[in-house]
C-alpha cells in the first residue's frame, strides 16, 4: 500500500474556490485528519474530480492520493479532509473567547481606559478552535481570551496583552 486513495465530497462552493486559478498553489494542498485527531504526516493534492455533481446535497466527489510509506492507512478507515482556504483581511477569534447569549455570540473587548465591554459578533465560518468573524470586532480590538468569567462589562480590566501569534499558539488549528 504505497499510496491510498481517499474519496470525499465537498460543497460546490468549496470546490469552485479550490479549483479557482486565483488560489495560490500552496493552498491547493489537502491534509487528512485521522480519527485520533492527528494529522497524517503526508499531505496530498486532489487528483481526481468526478464528473457528476450531486444536486440533492450540492456536493461533488473528489479523490486525493496520499503516499502511505509506513502503511499507516488501511482500506475502509475514516477521517476528515482539511482543505486550505485563503481569506483576506480575516478576523479570527478563538472559540473559547466567545459565549452565547440567546442565539448570538458575544465577546468581551477591552476598550478605552481598559474598561471591559460586551460586543456581539457575527460568525461567518466555524473552524476548529476558531471563528471567522464578519462583523462586531476588528483586528485592532483587544479581546478577552482567558478569564472571561471573571471579567465584567463596565469594570476596569487587569490584563496581560498577548500578540495574536502567542494567543493562538496552543490552539489545534493555527492561523497563518
Amino acid at each position: 500500500m504505497g499510496e491510498v486513495w481517499v474519496c470525499f465530497n465537498v460543497p460546490e462552493s468549496d470546490y469552485l474556490e479550490y479549483a479557482s486559478e486565483a488560489q495560490p498553489e500552496d493552498r491547493k494542498i489537502v491534509e487528512l485528519v485521522m480519527t485520533n485527531r492527528s494529522v497524517f504526516p503526508h499531505p496530498s493534492r486532489i487528483n481526481a474530480i468526478e464528473a457528476e455533481f450531486n444536486s440533492e446535497t450540492r456536493t461533488i466527489p473528489l479523490r486525493a492520493d496520499f503516499p502511505n510509506p509506513n502503511r499507516l492507512l488501511r482500506n475502509g478507515e475514516t477521517g476528515t479532509i482539511r482543505m486550505r482556504k485563503l481569506v483576506k483581511d480575516a478576523v479570527l477569534v478563538p472559540q473559547k473567547a466567545t459565549f452565547e447569549v440567546l442565539d448570538h455570540h458575544d465577546v468581551l473587548v477591552i476598550g478605552k481606559n481598559d474598561v471591559v465591554t460586551q460586543q456581539r459578533i457575527q460568525i461567518s465560518e466555524e473552524i476548529e478552535d476558531l471563528f471567522l468573524v464578519s462583523s462586531g470586532v476588528t483586528d485592532k480590538d483587544r479581546i478577552v481570551v482567558e478569564g472571561i468569567r471573571q471579567a465584567k462589562p463596565g469594570e476596569n480590566a487587569g490584563f496581560e496583552l498577548l500578540e495574536p501569534a502567542e494567543a493562538f499558539k496552543n490552539l489545534k488549528l493555527r492561523a497563518e
